[in-house]
């Protein structure tokens, strides 16, 4: 049984990228190791959610960045929070890719892009694409 708990132990030390060995090194179970991995990977989760969720709140179209390529940005964040274990609803996700427009796509014309774009029901993609800000206003 000792055997078969530092051959566990060896196994994660050798499967882990170097960044990672010392934390697996410092330890004498294959159970310690496991729970500092855990434990590491936790706090890196912690970290991503945090950044997914700042960058979610502060998203803002590029200039250059057409309709399509924004809301697909968005919906990015949107499935990353969602394998973290955090989703995002669709109208809220709506709310912020409707509020990073810029001022001159005007109220009605963000609300029928973002609802287009978010849903793809009122125009397809080509349309979205081929249609300038100034068209809807």
């Amino acid at each position: 049984m000792v055997r078969l708990k530092q051959a566990a132990l060896e196994t994660i030390q050798m499967s882990v990228k170097p960044v990672n060995l010392k934390t697996v090194t410092s330890v004498g179970t294959a159970k310690e190791a496991w729970d500092g991995l855990k434990v590491m990977f936790q706090a890196r989760e912690n970290s991503q959610l945090l950044r997914l969720m700042d960058e979610l709140s502060s998203l803002k179209k590029g200039g250059h960045e057409n309709i399509i390529k924004f809301t697909s940005r968005a919906k990015i964040f949107q499935d990353e929070l969602f394998m973290l274990g955090n989703p995002v609803d669709d109208n809220t996700l709506a709310l912020r890719v409707w509020s990073g427009l810029p001022p001159e796509y005007g109220m009605h014309a963000r609300s029928t892009f973002v609802w287009s774009a978010m849903k793809s029901e009122v125009m397809s993609s080509r349309d979205l694409m081929a249609t300038s800000p100034g068209t809807l206003l």
